[in-house]
């Protein structure tokens, strides 16, 4: 199985998937038992520094300057909601431009694995704890190092999309029941039915639309869908945490397939107010309630969508809506196959839980830079500038 990516690596090509690798590495790691501490925030300060020289040395126009202050928004989610991490993500999409989707995929391919495997590896050998939770007194969920049982099947989706993307031509049976096969052992030791049935999703979709090319997505119907696609799917999942009433039938029957997933969104925007830039959320998850010490109440905002207008505020995911959009309608365009499945996935995905900010085992919002995409942004904000309002002809 060759991939068939050619690296001719420039310098600051090579820095960027460099630092990439090192913090994608580092905050799956920082995620587990193994708590970094200070080397993670020495890591994320150290990759601010670095990018941003990478980016200043390689930007020789003020106006291509301007135009990337656009991303001055992730500075103020940052600043504002105590997040320094997203510093690093604006200055990683500044910056990518500089290298190719497919390297960065590879990338976090690689990074994602090997962090994944470092932490099983310390859990297996008892320098870390294997968490096991009991689900409804019938089924034990591990989660070999990881807080939460979930998160090793979360990373098994978006690596499998990720390893279809990277396989330039159509796999064959016998590598499609494999990757069937792989969600599978991953659901029986996590018990994690969501990503489960998406990777089983995208498989179908895979031989649907890759395999045997029977949907044409550069159609009219599938470029419009794919155009209110995130839209349409968030303002529907704000909606239904934001009036979710238990006195309702439906609603309350809804909630309880989410795993009360509707009532924490419901509490999320009773107990705080949309802000333009974000705040910061206290939350307490299955882990601290579970096995923290104290009575802590079980409160999570799973919903990516519900956690980013709350969290990280309206400017920044209208940011986030924009940026997928761009990707999920460019990739239809452009009958690309594979990530336009990885687009729906997240967009789906995004519905209960949260993936969609997240660009290290999930490096999707990098297409809008890059050139193969002929970097997206950049023109639909020249679109923008370039605009001007018809005069209207009165006729008397």
């Amino acid at each position: 199985m060759v991939f068939r990516t050619t690296f001719r690596i420039r310098t600051s090509e090579l820095i960027f998937l460099a630092v990439y690798a090192l913090f994608a590495a580092a905050t799956i790691i920082d995620a587990s038992l193994i708590t970094l501490g200070s080397i993670k925030t020495l890591i994320n300060y150290g990759s601010v520094g670095v990018l941003a020289a990478v980016f200043i040395s390689r930007t020789y126009s003020l106006k291509q300057i301007r135009f990337y202050l656009l991303f001055g928004i992730f500075v103020f989610a940052a600043y504002t909601t105590k997040r320094t991490f997203l510093l690093v993500y604006m200055l990683l999409l500044l910056n990518a431009r500089y290298s190719s989707f497919r390297k960065i995929a590879l990338t976090s391919l690689i990074a994602t694995t090997l962090s994944i495997l470092f932490v099983i590896l310390c859990c297996k050998a008892g320098l870390i704890t294997d968490l096991v939770y009991n689900r409804n007194g019938v089924e034990n969920a591990h989660s070999y190092g990881f807080g939460h049982y979930s998160s090793i099947s979360y990373f098994a989706l978006f690596l499998t999309l990720t390893w279809l993307y990277l396989r330039r031509r159509a796999i064959g049976w016998i590598e499609i029941g494999v990757l069937a096969a792989f969600n599978y052992g991953i659901y029986r030791i996590t018990t994690t039915r969501l990503s489960f049935y998406l990777a089983l999703f995208v498989l179908a979709a895979y031989v649907v639309i890759v395999k045997y090319h029977w949907i044409r997505l550069s159609s009219k119907p599938i470029r419009f869908l794919s155009t209110i696609g995130f839209p349409v799917s968030f303002a529907v999942c704000i909606l239904l945490h934001y009036f979710y009433n238990p006195k309702n039938a439906l609603l309350e029957k809804l909630n309880e397939m989410l795993n009360s997933r509707l009532l924490m969104g419901k509490t999320a925007f009773e107990q705080y107010h949309l802000k333009l830039f974000g705040q910061s959320i206290q939350m307490v998850g299955i882990k601290s309630a579970t096995f923290g010490e104290g009575h802590q109440v079980y409160f999570y905002i799973d919903s990516g969508y519900v956690y980013a207008l709350i969290g990280y505020g309206i400017l920044f995911t209208a940011l986030l809506l924009t940026l997928y959009t761009i990707v999920l309608r460019n990739t239809a365009k452009k009958e690309q196959g594979v990530l336009f499945i990885w687009a729906v996935t997240v967009m789906l995905f995004s519905i209960s839980n949260n993936a969609w900010v997240s660009i290290t085992y999930n490096p999707l919002l990098f297409y809008v830079i890059v050139p193969e995409a002929n970097n997206a942004l950049t023109r639909l904000l020249d679109r923008i500038r370039g605009w001007k309002p018809k005069k209207l002809k009165l006729g008397w």
